[in-house]
């Protein structure tokens, strides 16, 4: 990962210089500007590995053990980064922001003409840092954006795989024990990323094999854990907690809801899918099966009306941080009898001409395809006989499923 030289980042600081703390902060951004002095040694090895485990069906790594993926959760927590606000494809409707965009766009073209032919980074940084012009801040935040943001969007094939790879190397060294090099000790007031400023990955001689077995010291609540001087998110509670959902909720917490909610994520050129009751125990839920969501991904604007809708008349639900999560006892059944199903299928060798036979057996096939998309975690127990609606976590929204039965999934649930 390309850093911003800390003793840089110092530079552009100041109550009034290229960039001012107090501007970031009223922007939701600061810490995820603070990250940018970091310097992650890039594991190439570790990011292919754990590449090789995405399935775009689930949004989801797919292990042998489980399913894990990254939430909006570790994107505020490990990236310092808001979810709250506006569509990154939000126009510029007031004139003072028209303004400044067409002032932004008439600097850019004064530097392409110049000997360079481009708006490169070290130019547009030289050209306002400390300058006193008036669009000083907004073109720091320009800049910041399309290096760490949004580095894909023009660039090179290169850019595009960078942006999002660190930070999915960060959160494989947070939750997997046997991967995780020794990370640096936070002071008080540190950001989680110093943790991983400058430290080298580790030598595995097998990341294939060693991300299947690593089930055992996989965490699912890393996030929730103390560690030094960090200072926890108030969605991490001692206790338990049911929280009303409405117009006056905190910040933070209504941040959560939104980390909680199955929605659609809108960005420049594409729409996901995020599912995040498919990684309930990663949340301090139980597991339960997770239910078929339909797409709401025809329009932009569909999309994000889906993904910014107002979470009211509700309570949410807040685990004890520390609150070890399982798996339903239907969870369970379910794993056993695709085990069966998978150790019967061994014993028999299907002839050639069975792959390419009936309708009846290419349906079969498919059903049984279909039936392997939830990988159950071996080694996490299940609660018992108990269901996911008498357990801690109380009542369930219901949600139709493709085949007509009716799943729970954990998050907001109505009073």
């Amino acid at each position: 990962m390309l850093a911003i030289p800390a003793q840089d980042l110092d530079d552009m600081g100041g109550s009034n210089g290229f960039f001012a703390p107090i501007y970031m902060e009223k922007a939701g951004i600061f810490e995820a500007v603070m990250n940018s002095k970091y310097h992650i040694q890039k594991d190439q090895s570790l990011v292919l590995g754990i590449a090789e485990r995405w399935c775009s069906d689930t949004k989801t790594f797919v292990f042998p053990w489980g399913e894990a993926t990254v939430t909006l959760e570790d994107v505020i927590v490990l990236g310092g980064y808001s979810v709250l606000g506006d569509s990154v494809l939000s126009p510029a409707l007031s004139e003072d922001l028209q303004e400044i965009e067409e002032n932004l766009k008439e600097a850019r073209r004064r530097i392409v003409a110049t000997k360079a032919k481009k708006a490169c980074q070290s130019l547009w940084i030289k050209t306002f840092m400390n300058s006193g012009k008036e669009l000083e801040h907004q073109a720091f935040l320009a800049c910041w954006l399309s290096r760490y943001v949004f580095a894909g969007v023009h660039g090179t094939i290169k850019l595009t795989l960078r942006s999002p790879f660190y930070f999915i190397q960060i959160w494989v060294w947070e939750r997997f024990l046997e991967l995780q090099p020794k990370p640096n000790i936070l002071n008080y007031g540190d950001l989680r990323m110093a943790r991983w400023d400058k430290v080298n990955g580790l030598k595995v001689e097998n990341m294939r094999l060693s991300l299947e077995l690593a089930g055992e010291g996989f965490l699912w609540r890393p996030n929730a854990m103390a560690m030094g001087g960090w200072k926890f998110p108030k969605f991490y509670s001692e206790k338990e907690i049911w929280v009303p959902v409405g117009p006056v909720l905190d910040e933070e917490l209504l941040s959560f809801a939104r980390c909680m909610r199955v929605s659609e994520l809108v960005g420049f050129g594409y729409i996901e899918q995020y599912l995040p009751h498919r990684v309930a125990m990663q949340f301090g839920m139980d597991q339960d099966l997770p239910g078929f969501v339909p797409r709401l991904n025809e329009f932009l604007d569909i999309a994000w009306n889906d993904y910014s809708k107002p979470i009211s008349d509700e309570k949410l639900y807040i685990p004890p941080r520390l609150f070890k999560a399982g798996i339903t006892a239907r969870y369970l059944d379910w794993k056993q009898s695709m085990f069966d199903r998978q150790e019967t299928s061994k014993s028999i060798v299907p002839e050639k001409r069975r792959l390419n036979g009936s309708k009846k057996s290419r349906q079969s096939l498919t059903k049984e395809k279909q039936a392997k998309d939830i990988v159950i975690p071996d080694h996490i127990p299940p609660k018992g006989s108990k269901s996911l609606e008498h357990s801690s976590i109380g009542q369930l929204q219901t949600l139709s499923c493709s085949s007509g039965q009716e799943l729970e999934i954990p998050g907001l649930i109505r009073p």
